[in-house]
This record gives C-alpha cells, sequence and structure tokens, in this order.
C-alpha cells in the first residue's frame, strides 16, 4: 500500500519446495509478521502476526487480527498451537464482530490431551446472520469430545460428538443433537448414532430428531466423487 512505512530483518530462502525462515521480522504500516522455522513435508514454523488495518494485507478488508502460535506436522495430519483473536472484519460482503480462538491441537505427541476453544460473533453474509457460533474439544485423540453450538435469528442448536481422530479423520457416534426456537420448535437426537467426518468421506447413520411439531428421520453420506456426479 503507498504511503505505509515498511521495514524488515532477518532472512528466508527456498529451495525447491523447502521454505526456511531465519527470525524474518516484517512491518508494512501498522501491521506485523514474525516467521521463524521451516515449511517443507515435515514443517516446524513459529508465527506472530498483528494487523491493525487489514486493508494492508487485502485492499477492501477492515477489521484488526492478531494470531501467534506454532506450526507442526504434514499438511495431510497438521498440529497447530496458538490462539488468535480478530475483531470489526469486513470483506467482500462477510461481516464478523469478533472470533475468539485457542488452540493446542497435537494429535500425534504420545499422552498428551487436545484442546480447542473457538468463538465467534456476529458472523454476516447476503442478509444472513449468525448471531453466535462455538466449538469445543478435548480429551486425547483416541477419544476427543466436541461440542458445537450455534445460534441465529429464531433458532439455537447444538451438538455433541465423542469419538477417535487420526490423520484428518474422526470416527466415533453423534451423541447429542438439538434444534430449538419458539414454542412451536423443539427437537432433539433420539439416541447416539455412528458418524465419520474426513477429507474424503462424510457419513452419519439413520437418526431421528423427536419432539415438537414431530419427527425428523434421516441418514447421509458424502465423498468428493459427488460433485463430479452433480455437475454431469
Amino acid at each position: 500500500r503507498r504511503g505505509a512505512w515498511a521495514s524488515g530483518s532477518g532472512s528466508f530462502e527456498r529451495a525447491r519446495s523447502a521454505w526456511t525462515f531465519n527470525n524474518l521480522h516484517v512491518a508494512l504500516g501498522s501491521t506485523t509478521l514474525a516467521l521463524d522455522g521451516r515449511i517443507d513435508t515435515q514443517m516446524n514454523l513459529r508465527f506472530a502476526l498483528a494487523a491493525q488495518d487489514l486493508s494492508l494485507l487485502s485492499p477492501g478488508a477492515t477489521g484488526h487480527l492478531k494470531a501467534a502460535g506454532t506450526l507442526a506436522g504434514t499438511f495431510s495430519d497438521p498440529q497447530f498451537t496458538g490462539n488468535a483473536h480478530a475483531l470489526d472484519v469486513e470483506y467482500q460482503g462477510v461481516k464478523l464482530k469478533a472470533l475468539d480462538a485457542d488452540l493446542d491441537f497435537e494429535p500425534d505427541a504420545a499422552g498428551k490431551d487436545s484442546r480447542a476453544d473457538l468463538r465467534l460473533h456476529g458472523l454476516s453474509y447476503g442478509g444472513r446472520t449468525l448471531d453466535a457460533a462455538s466449538l469445543t474439544l478435548s480429551g486425547p485423540p483416541s477419544a476427543y469430545v466436541v461440542h458445537v453450538t450455534a445460534s441465529a435469528p429464531g433458532i439455537d442448536a447444538s451438538a455433541q460428538a465423542r469419538g477417535a481422530y487420526a490423520h484428518l479423520n474422526f470416527r466415533g457416534q453423534l451423541t447429542a443433537l438439538a434444534f430449538s426456537g419458539n414454542q412451536a420448535l423443539h427437537l432433539t437426537l433420539e439416541r447416539a448414532v455412528d458418524l465419520e467426518l474426513g477429507p474424503n468421506l462424510a457419513r452419519i447413520d439413520w437418526l431421528c430428531l423427536t419432539g415438537t411439531p414431530g419427527s425428523v428421520c434421516a441418514d447421509g453420506e458424502w465423498h468428493p466423487n459427488m460433485w463430479a456426479e452433480i455437475g454431469r
């Protein structure tokens, strides 16, 4: 961006597919970025980003962003420890009032529990609004407990799942699911059902929601080839 003060220190280099950063510090106006480590088939990168004006990163964007942490593992099995905070973000019609994330996710670390806490407020796009949403994760990779909540005008939803995680795939059970709104809407999961989520497959067994105004039952499965089949 023209007129923005810039400075930097440290060094970086690229050798084939590998990027190495040696105490790299870059400042552009009120935005600062620090990188130290390596990105290759195996990653070990420490980073810190603070942006008081997102338009310096992308023209037309507004808001504040701060993030810091360590990225490790591989692209197919990533590990992340750190936190991120965003405030009053707007970009290409998407508006976000606030985002807070705190993660300690190293599923390959022997004997270590994972932890994640993500919360967002005031997400809107195209006339639709999500007032608030949250996702929490806890436990060892062999027995994760995931809880999700969401609130939009006229409806609240919550879900909980338990299961094992490995290499971007989660296999377990959906143990709770509920939707509520006005007095005419209150549905809850009848019983726990098997659930599988991953980049190449999403599947949920036959489930039934019971309550008011009645019962709803369904199952589902998705895989990437479905997009090709739909496009035919």
